[in-house]
């Protein structure tokens, strides 16, 4: 697997446990108990600002080369891009949202479940494309001179949170991460 795939595979990787504590916070409001709002800020937050900045253009720069080589992909590729955008708008909408509630704001908490619960559907389901579909096809199609110039448009940009160093900003998710982790690891809920 090319280099940039494999970043781009383990970055789905590491978006699937957040995704999933996320969804266990959403799992909270929907019965009424209280939610960790800190970390639901924490998850939008890094969301809005990693993926939504690196990795999904560096997608993006695959996606054209694809798109040129292999017509048939197009309609998927559109559809991609345009979630990257619809990603971008639902991962704000629910940063400011939560982050309204730390901050003392009246927000109904049916928003914050809304936008939760379509965040999390719509990147499980972008990640199922692109893995499904367009990685596979990226990998049968681009020879190693597409790969060349994909790599070459990059900017290397260390993960903020899933890094070599976790950013002050990140720190407490991160250890969030590990705590959930360390649970599932004992079979503990």
């Amino acid at each position: 697997m090319p280099a940039l795939l494999d970043t781009l595979h383990n970055d789905h990787k590491n978006y699937a446990v957040l995704l999933n504590l996320l969804d266990a916070e959403a799992n909270k409001l929907e019965q009424g108990e209280e939610a960790d709002f800190v970390r639901m800020y924490d998850i939008a937050n890094y969301m809005v600002n990693y993926p939504d900045a690196y990795h999904h253009p560096h997608e993006e720069l695959i996606f054209d080369v694809l798109g040129a080589l292999e017509p048939e992909c197009s309609a998927d590729i559109r559809e991609l891009n345009k979630e990257h955008k619809q990603l971008a708008a639902t991962g704000l909408a629910l940063k400011d949202a939560v982050n309204g509630v730390i901050n003392g704001a009246i927000i109904p908490l049916d928003r914050i479940l809304d936008n939760a619960r379509a965040y999390i559907e719509l990147l499980w389901k972008h990640m199922n494309m692109e893995e499904g579909n367009i990685f596979p096809k990226a990998i049968s199609t681009l020879e190693d001179t597409e790969w060349q110039m994909i790599n070459d448009k990059i900017s290397q940009v260390e993960d903020p949170l899933f890094g070599d160093v976790v950013q002050t900003q990140f720190e407490k998710l991160y250890e969030g991460i590990i705590r959930s982790s360390d649970r599932s690891a004992a079979g503990s809920p």
